[in-house]
Protein backbone atom coordinates (compact mmCIF):
# COMPACT_ATOMS: atom_id res chain seq x y z
CA UNK A 1 0.00 0.00 0.00
CA UNK A 2 1.04 3.41 -0.99
CA UNK A 3 1.33 6.50 1.48
CA UNK A 4 -1.40 8.48 -0.40
CA UNK A 5 -3.56 5.35 -0.11
CA UNK A 6 -2.46 4.92 3.79
CA UNK A 7 -3.70 8.28 4.32
CA UNK A 8 -7.14 8.02 2.66
CA UNK A 9 -7.89 5.34 4.80
CA UNK A 10 -6.98 7.05 7.75
CA UNK A 11 -9.31 9.69 6.59
CA UNK A 12 -12.10 7.16 5.54
CA UNK A 13 -11.34 5.71 9.15
CA UNK A 14 -11.81 8.64 10.88
CA UNK A 15 -15.35 9.38 8.57
CA UNK A 16 -16.47 6.45 10.41
CA UNK A 17 -16.15 6.67 13.53
CA UNK A 18 -17.47 10.04 13.44
CA UNK A 19 -20.64 8.55 11.75
CA UNK A 20 -21.09 6.37 14.45
CA UNK A 21 -20.29 8.42 17.74
CA UNK A 22 -22.97 9.64 19.74
CA UNK A 23 -20.57 12.48 21.13
CA UNK A 24 -20.45 15.94 19.80
CA UNK A 25 -16.48 16.42 20.47
CA UNK A 26 -15.78 13.39 19.50
CA UNK A 27 -17.31 13.49 16.08
CA UNK A 28 -15.88 17.16 15.60
CA UNK A 29 -12.70 15.83 16.04
CA UNK A 30 -12.67 12.71 13.93
CA UNK A 31 -14.02 14.92 11.30
CA UNK A 32 -11.23 17.44 12.06
CA UNK A 33 -8.65 14.57 11.75
CA UNK A 34 -10.36 13.41 8.79
CA UNK A 35 -9.85 16.56 6.88
CA UNK A 36 -6.16 16.49 7.70
CA UNK A 37 -5.30 13.37 6.59
CA UNK A 38 -7.03 14.12 2.88
CA UNK A 39 -4.62 17.54 2.59
CA UNK A 40 -1.75 15.12 3.82
CA UNK A 41 -2.83 12.57 0.91
CA UNK A 42 -3.16 15.19 -1.10
CA UNK A 43 0.06 17.32 -0.38
CA UNK A 44 2.40 13.92 -1.98
CA UNK A 45 3.92 14.73 -4.63
CA UNK A 46 3.62 12.00 -7.49
CA UNK A 47 7.29 11.65 -7.99
CA UNK A 48 7.32 10.44 -4.52
CA UNK A 49 4.56 8.45 -4.49
CA UNK A 50 6.03 6.53 -7.14
CA UNK A 51 9.02 4.98 -5.05
CA UNK A 52 6.76 5.15 -1.31
CA UNK A 53 5.21 2.07 -0.30
CA UNK A 54 3.88 0.60 2.94
CA UNK A 55 6.54 -1.24 4.77
CA UNK A 56 4.69 -5.10 6.19
CA UNK A 57 4.70 -4.22 9.70
CA UNK A 58 3.05 -0.95 8.90
CA UNK A 59 0.01 -3.30 7.47
CA UNK A 60 -1.25 -4.16 11.04
CA UNK A 61 -1.64 -0.97 11.57
CA UNK A 62 -4.63 -1.19 8.87
CA UNK A 63 -5.65 -4.02 10.32
CA UNK A 64 -5.87 -2.72 13.49
CA UNK A 65 -8.51 0.10 11.88
CA UNK A 66 -10.17 -2.25 9.78
CA UNK A 67 -11.30 -4.12 13.54
CA UNK A 68 -12.63 -0.24 14.52
CA UNK A 69 -9.32 -0.44 17.26
CA UNK A 70 -8.46 3.28 15.70
CA UNK A 71 -5.57 4.81 18.38
CA UNK A 72 -5.39 8.33 18.07
CA UNK A 73 -2.35 10.24 19.15
CA UNK A 74 -4.22 13.17 20.48
CA UNK A 75 -6.86 13.69 23.36
CA UNK A 76 -9.84 16.02 23.63
CA UNK A 77 -9.75 16.79 27.10
CA UNK A 78 -8.21 19.96 28.26
CA UNK A 79 -6.00 20.28 31.20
Amino acid sequence: MRVKELYLHLAQACEHTAGITDLPDKRAGMLASAAVWRRLANAIRPSAEAVSTIQPDKLAVLQDLEADSVIFPFSSSKN
